[in-house]
């Protein structure tokens, strides 16, 4: 019994981590979101690009805020 709590626990902490690692990922790809030409994207964000940033005007997701969710984030809320 005492193996199938911890199988069950450890289940479910990998499936919150995979949840909540796939809101970060949302968030942060918010703002370069939908770039097909890497120069282009290394433009307008650099060379790397390590905190949220905003979409940039006349972009996807244009209008929205660093670190808000795009239509994928809020499809995989409404999954929840």
């Amino acid at each position: 019994m005492t193996r199938s709590i911890v199988n069950n626990t450890i289940t479910q902490e990998r499936a919150a981590g995979a949840i909540m690692g796939a809101f970060i990922g949302d968030a942060l790809a918010l703002g370069p979101h939908w770039y097909y030409d890497l120069a282009e994207l290394r433009r307008d964000y650099g060379e790397w690009i390590t905190t949220y940033t905003d979409p940039k005007p006349g972009r996807y997701h244009s209008g929205r805020k660093a670190g808000q969710l795009s239509q994928a984030g809020i499809i995989l809320t409404l999954t929840l």
